[in-house]
C-alpha cells in the first residue's frame, strides 16, 4: 500500500485514516472492569483508592469514582490514573451530529454515542473537555506507554477474537466502531475510535483507536464529519491543558509550564569511520547528533531485496545538504531485516549504521525528547531549522536544526523535499512497518505513525 505514514493519510485526500471496512459482530456480553488486575486498599461513598504497581519502578495511585452529568442526569464512571481523571465510560449525551451506531439506541447504552468532531467538541459536561492530543500522550506515559496501552485499556470481555484487554487501570474501552462520512457504521466488536480536540487543519482532526489485534494504540487524522466516541478529561487536573499556563518548554530562562527545562550543551562529534564532524546537542539527559547521518555503508543490496541507502534523487549535493536516506534494515544494519520480514525484538539499542557509541533511537526515546521540549504539539515548531523549509520554518529553540530532507518511495521516487522529514526508530510494528516520525512544513506538531520499511527515511544518531 502506498503510503509516507499512514498516520497522515488523511492530509490530503481525508479518507479515515483511524477507519477501516471490516464490520465484526459484537460480544453482547460485555463488562467494563476487571477485578483481576488491581484490587481496592480502601472504601468510600464517593471513590475507592487502589494500588497498582506499573512497573518495577514506579507505582500510580488510581481512585475509582463516579460523576452526575447535571444536563441528562445520566451518571458516569470516573478514574484517576496519574495527574488525570478521565470518564471511564463512552460519552452517551444527546447532541445534533451524534449517533446511535447503526441507529440503534440499545447500542448508545451500550456504548455511548458517535460523535463528528464539531459535535464533540461541545458536548462534554461543565467542568470536563475533549481531551487534545497532548493529553492522551499523558495517559499513553502514564499507563506504560503507547506499544501496550491497548492491551492495558480495552475491557476485559466483548472485543472479537479473543481480542480483549486487561482493563488495568479501569479505563474499560469497548469495541464501539464508528460511523463514516456517508453514514455507515463499521467496526463493532473489532475497534474503538475516539476523537481528540487537536485540529489538523480546516478539514481534519487527530484521533486514536484500538484495535482488536493490537496491543498498542494508532495515532490518526481523520476527516471532521466521521463519527466516533467520545471520552471527557475533568478540567484544573495537573497534565490537563484546560489548567496549564504553558505547553512549550524555552530553551533559556525560566517557563510557567510543569515541563522543566532542559539542559542544553553543543558540541561536535567525529565518525571514525569516514572523518565527518557532526554537531551534537545534549537536551535534557540525551545528547542527539544536531544533523542528519551521511555515513555511507557502500552496497547494501546483499542485506535483501529492499535494501537501499543514498542521496534525495540521487544527488551528491542533497547529501551535503540533508543528510543520507536509508531503508530500515539499512538504518538498522540487520540483514534480512526489512520489509516482509519480522525480526520479533524490542531493537532497544541498536546501533544500526550509527557509529560506535550511537545508536538509532527507539520510539521511547524519541518520544523523551519530545517531551524535554514541551510535548508533541509544538515539537514541530521548536525542533525545525529556521530556514530551508518551502514554508512554516521552525524556530530552532534547541538547536536539533531539523531539515525538509523528504523521502524515497519503495519505486524509488522521491518526495517532499523542502516540505517534510521523516525520521526512524528501531522499533519494529510488525512485518512491513517501523515506527518514526514526521514533521510537516504546515504543521507545528510532529507525526506519531509507522511507515513501510522499504521507504527511505532520515537517521539521527543518539549517544549511548
Amino acid at each position: 500500500m502506498f503510503k509516507k505514514f499512514i498516520a497522515l493519510a488523511a492530509i490530503t485526500i481525508f479518507i479515515f485514516g483511524c477507519s477501516g471496512s471490516d464490520a465484526v459482530a459484537a460480544d453482547d456480553n460485555l463488562t467494563a472492569s476487571s477485578s483481576s488486575q488491581a484490587q481496592p486498599s480502601s472504601s468510600s461513598s464517593s471513590s475507592s483508592s487502589w494500588s497498582l504497581d506499573v512497573s518495577s519502578s514506579s507505582s500510580w495511585s488510581l481512585a475509582i469514582g463516579s460523576m452526575t452529568d447535571s444536563r441528562d442526569g445520566q451518571v458516569y464512571k470516573t478514574v484517576t490514573i496519574g495527574t488525570q481523571t478521565w470518564m471511564a465510560e463512552n460519552l452517551n449525551y444527546k447532541t445534533s451530529s451524534s449517533y446511535c451506531y447503526e441507529d440503534n439506541a440499545g447500542n448508545c447504552s451500550k456504548y455511548g454515542r458517535l460523535y463528528e468532531w464539531s459535535a464533540a467538541m461541545g458536548a462534554c459536561p461543565t467542568g470536563w473537555h475533549l481531551p487534545s492530543d497532548e493529553e492522551w500522550n499523558i495517559l499513553w506515559d502514564a499507563v506504560g506507554g503507547i506499544d501496550t496501552a491497548g492491551s492495558k485499556l480495552k475491557s476485559t470481555s466483548g472485543w472479537y477474537d479473543n481480542g480483549n484487554g486487561t482493563d488495568s487501570f479501569g479505563f474499560a474501552v469497548l469495541p464501539a466502531g464508528y460511523r463514516d462520512y456517508y453514514g455507515n457504521f463499521y467496526g463493532e466488536g473489532s475497534r474503538a475510535h475516539f476523537w481528540s480536540s487537536t485540529e489538523l487543519n480546516s478539514y481534519g482532526a487527530y484521533c486514536w483507536y484500538f484495535y482488536y489485534d493490537l496491543d498498542a494504540v494508532r495515532r490518526s487524522s481523520d476527516g471532521k464529519n466521521g463519527g466516533f466516541s467520545v471520552r471527557c478529561l475533568r478540567d484544573s487536573d495537573e497534565g490537563s491543558e484546560a489548567s496549564s499556563s504553558s505547553s512549550q518548554a524555552k530553551p533559556s530562562s525560566s517557563s510557567s509550564s510543569s515541563i522543566k527545562d532542559p539542559e542544553l550543551v553543543e558540541g561536535t562529534m567525529t565518525d571514525s569511520r569516514d572523518g565527518q564532524t557532526y554537531k551534537t546537542v545534549k537536551i535534557g539527559a540525551q545528547t542527539w547528533m544536531a544533523e542528519n547521518l551521511n555515513y555511507d555503508p557502500g552496497d547494501v543490496s546483499g542485506m535483501g531485496s529492499y535494501a537501499w541507502q543514498g542521496c534525495y534523487d540521487n544527488s551528491a549535493a542533497n547529501c551535503a545538504i540533508y543528510g543520507r536516506l536509508y531503508t530500515w534494515e539499512v538504518a538498522m544494519d540487520k540483514a534480512g531485516c526489512g520489509y516482509r520480514t519480522y525480526c520479533n525484538n524490542s531493537n532497544e539499542g541498536t546501533q544500526g549504521v550509527c557509529p560506535a557509541g550511537w545508536h538509532l533511537p527507539s520510539d521511547a526515546e524519541w518520544r523523551t525528547l519530545f517531551k524535554n521540549v514541551g510535548g508533541t504539539g509544538t515539537a514541530g515548531s521548536v525542533l525545525k531549522s529556521s530556514s530551508g523549509w518551502s514554508s512554516g520554518n521552525g524556530t530552532n529553540s534547541f538547536g536539533f536544526a531539523v531539515l525538509p530532507a523528504g523521502y524515497r518511495g519503495y519505486a524509488g521516487d522521491f518526495y517532499d523535499e523542502g516540505d517534510d522529514a521523516y525520521f526512524w526508530s528501531s522499533t519494529e510494528d510488525d512485518s512491513n512497518d517501523a515506527y518514526g516520525w514526521g514533521f510537516y512544513y504546515y504543521d507545528d506538531r510532529v507525526a506519531y505513525a509507522w511507515g513501510n520499511e522499504d521507504y527511505a527515511y532520515s537517521v539521527r544518531c543518539l549517544r549511548d
